[in-house]
């Protein structure tokens, strides 16, 4: 997808390509430079942390043309770029800084890093009280309130506060509604391994178990916005199903109070069913296993979205291990490698969980 802009300081023109709703590179047309060639010299990549700020961009000889640190509310820590360089104008979050103002537009708002506000109030608050419980359609809606909650997330209340006051998890793309971003932990990552000869989860550890106990707590984290690491899940036998020392993900959702969903591969429409939940006000999180193999071995995955690659539509992967974003190692030819992510098709799907988070 491309979308092009005009007036960046020192530049005429611009133009942007994305994945999906995420920016990979801008092409900028430079006042003056009419030569051959001229757009793939000026083509910026953005290599962005799990919230999607850019903290590194690259020109297309892969050499740095800037380099940030934020705050937690996006306010520049460090802005290393040379003194002839153009700035790029998207940074925390991806989402465009206002040099003369200083403020981030998200769309529906403007938000202040310095400050950690927004300067206007929540354009969603009415979406987040309930209604008059006189129908179960109006009772599951009472249920279902965007933003986590609704007014029964007390965080909603205060209608300044930038994704529910916790920018290390959650972001809040349009300055109406926080999201988690459900992809903070990686099974490869060694610390998280519970000891095999332990009182943990029996013979069995997190090399085995792992993608399971990883992708629960990267959904736990971003729906309960607070950090739930996968040592915490794997430490408890409570957690694991008997004799078979799997983990439970239906119990671990509930004890959390995750409503819980399950669909199998037999069901034709997983595709729609998905989608639907993305374009739902509601908060939900999709873990899925999946086919990793042809040995037959599985895998347990988040699901960020549906993105359309060439025409065809695939999930895309929240990564959860080395493999889920290595497009070197990826483990099967149908799944699909850009922009540092993984993509299935839905004929690899096995079976899906969804969580949605559960309102009292």
């Amino acid at each position: 997808m491309w979308q092009m802009t005009t007036d960046y300081p020192s530049m005429r023109q611009s133009k942007h390509v994305y994945v999906g709703e995420t920016r990979i590179a801008t092409r900028c047309n430079i006042e003056g430079e009419r030569d051959v060639g001229y757009e793939e010299l000026n083509t910026y990549y953005y290599h962005g942390d799990h919230l999607g700020s850019a903290q590194m961009v690259t020109s297309s000889e892969g050499e740095v043309y800037e380099h940030m640190e934020y705050t937690p509310y996006g306010e520049l820590w460090i802005e290393a770029t040379s003194e002839s360089t153009s700035k790029t104008p998207f940074r925390f979050t991806g989402k465009e800084l206002d040099e003369e103002t200083g403020l981030y537009y998200y769309g529906a708002r403007y938000m202040d890093p310095k400050t950690s506000r927004w300067i206007s109030g929540d354009p969603a608050i009415e979406s987040y009280l309930p209604v008059a419980p006189t129908s179960d359609e109006a009772r599951r809606q009472n249920q279902n309130l965007p933003g986590m909650g609704g007014v029964f997330n007390s965080v909603n209340l205060a209608v300044y506060h930038y994704a529910g006051n916790n920018p290390i998890v959650c972001v809040d793309p349009t300055g109406s509604i926080m999201i988690g971003i459900p992809s903070l932990y990686k099974m490869n990552e060694g610390i998280w391994r519970a000891d095999p000869t332990g009182d943990n989860i029996g013979h069995k550890s997190l090399y085995e178990t792992g993608c399971a106990v990883t992708t629960m707590s990267n959904i736990l984290s971003a729906a309960l916005s607070s950090f739930i690491t996968p040592r915490e899940i794997n430490n408890k036998k409570s957690n694991f199903v008997a004799k078979s020392d799997r983990l439970n993900m239906q119990k671990v959702g509930e004890d959390k109070g995750l409503t819980f969903d399950y669909w199998t591969s037999a069901h034709t429409n997983l595709l729609k069913k998905i989608k639907e939940l993305e374009g739902s006000s509601s908060e939900f999180y999709v873990a899925a296993e999946v086919k990793y193999n042809s040995k037959g071995d599985t895998h347990w995955i988040g699901i960020s979205g549906v993105v359309e690659i060439g025409g065809k539509e695939y999930l895309e992967i929240a990564a959860s291990s080395t493999n889920d974003d290595d497009k070197a190692s990826r483990p099967r030819s149908s799944w699909k490698a850009a922009n540092d992510r993984m993509y299935i098709e839905v004929s690899d799907v096995n079976k899906i969980y969804t969580f949605e988070k559960e309102t009292k």
